[in-house]
């Protein structure tokens, strides 16, 4: 049951201070957030509160900049008392000072003995807004902690990820996956006897398939998790979905749709067996049975998740436009296995065949279809000056095409993590949501905008 001091607090934190906080920035505005910081010293466990209400009224850097110079002035008036600088590493993030909230939190870790708990919540925020330098020396410190912490396991998992992200948005090399190929078989050795680390193996697993070409090490791999003895079924149906990878890229495509067929036979009414329901359609597409691989593609317009659900619309449509334009579907049949050969890494034989299209049907509709492909070719290869000019000449040309979307996301991702130009990107996610409000990129988008922007951290 809440004493009268707590119902006291509740009630000026949501009803009497909020109102007044609503004043003229200046002398009020600092009057009030003295009064909110008074109400902390007094009552530490009300800080959660009172950090929810200064997010919701200092939305702007002048107010949480306010913040920040007073709280720094009650801990030089304070030393001993945690509450002020619990606030400060908060309002630090808030105005995205990853750096100083690491500081901050890191001091209020040592002081208090938690452990890295601090630490790892930091890191966790500082990846998903994509400030990954702070991330690593968060998970960093907590490996590092003696005696180990309880989050050593955590921390190690969670920097592997961050690696993974850090080099996969930037214009990486295959050479820079050495040291984070390195980290993964130091995390496996370490950790053999947990069961954790059988989705750490999955996903070396993936680099080797995706980054490195180590086709081979990844099947026997992917072999191992998925013969190993009380294997989760689910688990094992991701491993088969690697394995098909594995055979397309090799050539081995109906030994993949086999696969995939399993996968979709086990977990027919789950996203998993719809997503193996679209790679084996995407097979039937690559080798020219587009009647096989429409149907298919239209029973996946419901998929339960929606990604799977717009890449099947995205393909059907792709399909329906070209053979309404061509019933015979010859010019698809020789696109679609350009498609098979970006996806194998064969980018000279696709581009040859891709610059050989418009000669042999002068008069296709693949126009945008084309174009997208040719992104894709010079993405992979890290041509990525190249691979702008595409998109942008998608949005130019075909702006009202099923492809504009995404070329518009994907415009925008190249300028936001490959050119570093946040401002520009910033413009590109906000054109998006506003153009093309039905596209499934809008929420993610969104998103984005919003951390480029500056709004509060989440």
């Amino acid at each position: 049951m809440l004493s009268p001091i707590k119902i006291w607090c509740f009630i000026v934190g949501f009803f009497i201070i909020p109102l007044s906080l609503k004043a003229q920035p200046g002398p009020n505005l600092a009057e009030e957030i003295g009064e909110y910081l008074n109400l902390a010293h007094n009552h530490p466990d009300q800080v959660p509160m009172i950090e929810n209400r200064f997010l919701y009224q200092l939305r702007d850097s002048l107010g949480l900049t306010l913040l920040k110079s007073m709280v720094l002035k009650r801990i030089e008036e304070n030393p001993d008392d945690n509450t002020y600088p619990d606030i400060l590493a908060w309002n630090l993030l808030q105005l995205k000072d990853f750096q100083g909230a690491y500081i901050q939190e890191m001091a209020l870790d040592k002081r208090n003995k938690e452990s890295g708990f601090r630490l790892l919540n930091l890191g966790r925020l500082a990846f998903r807004n994509k400030s990954y330098r702070v991330a690593l020396n968060a998970f960093n410190y907590i490996i590092g902690l003696e005696p180990r912490s309880r989050y050593y396991a955590q921390a190690k998992r969670e920097r592997l990820n961050c690696l993974e992200n850090q080099i996969l948005e930037s214009a990486y090399k295959e050479s820079d996956f050495t040291d984070l190929y390195a980290y993964y078989q130091d995390y496996i050795k370490e950790f053999s006897g947990e069961e954790e680390t059988r989705d750490v193996k999955l996903n070396l697993a993936r680099i080797d398939i995706g980054y490195l070409g180590k086709t081979n090490e990844a099947r026997d791999l992917l072999n191992q998790l998925v013969n190993q003895p009380g294997q989760n079924p689910e688990f094992q149906a991701h491993c088969k979905i690697e394995l098909a990878k594995v055979d397309i890229l090799k050539g081995l495509v109906w030994e993949a749709a086999l696969l995939y067929g399993q996968v979709y036979h086990d977990f027919k009414e789950e996203s998993l067996g719809q997503e193996a329901l679209f790679e084996g359609a995407k097979i039937y597409y690559y080798t020219g049975d587009f009647v096989l691989a429409k149907s298919q593609l239209d029973v996946l317009k419901t998929a339960t998740s929606e990604l799977t659900s717009n890449d099947a619309i995205d393909l059907s449509l792709l399909i329906q436009k070209n053979l309404e334009d061509d019933s015979t579907g010859k010019a698809l049949k020789v696109f679609a296995a350009s498609e098979l050969l970006i996806f194998q890494h064969q980018y000279k034989r696709a581009e040859n065949i891709l610059d050989s299209l418009n000669l042999k049907y002068p008069k296709n509709a693949l126009g945008d279809d084309i174009l997208l492909s040719r992104y894709r070719i010079h993405f992979d290869q890290h041509l990525y000056d190249q691979a702008s000019l595409d998109l942008e000449k998608i949005l130019a040309l075909y702006p009202e095409g099923i492809w504009a979307d995404d070329a518009l996301f994907k415009l925008a991702e190249l300028n936001e993590n490959q050119f570093k130009q946040p401002k520009k990107a910033q413009e590109l996610y906000e054109k998006l949501f506003l153009n093309y409000p039905g596209s499934f990129y809008v929420s993610e988008a969104r998103k984005r905008y919003r951390i480029l922007r500056g709004d509060p951290v989440n």
